[in-house]
């Protein structure tokens, strides 16, 4: 079966919205909406996480929330901007 996402790199950022474990999943890694052999499409993509999990996945069974945009909070842009930059620094 062919899979909508493959991670290659992520980076976990908490959210400020709680104390508890919410973070923005920020994932680079190829999408593919057709399901295709050649349907593959690189791509950096931002998911909710509720829990600290790294393994994609494991986490995608039920902390990443597929579902739901990630609404990025005003006062996280610039901690989620210089992930981002990290993350594409790396790949």
């Amino acid at each position: 079966m062919i899979s909508v996402y493959e991670e290659q790199k992520c980076e976990l950022i908490r959210s400020s919205h709680s104390d508890k474990d919410v973070y923005y999943r920020i994932f680079f890694g190829t999408v593919n909406w057709t399901k295709s052999a050649d349907g593959k499409l690189d791509a950096l993509t931002i998911f909710m996480q509720y829990g600290d999990t790294a393994d994609f996945k494991i986490a995608r069974k039920g902390e990443i929330q597929f579902q739901m945009p990630a609404h990025i909070l005003k006062k996280d842009i610039e901690k989620v901007q210089l992930a981002t930059q990290r993350l594409l620094d790396r790949v």
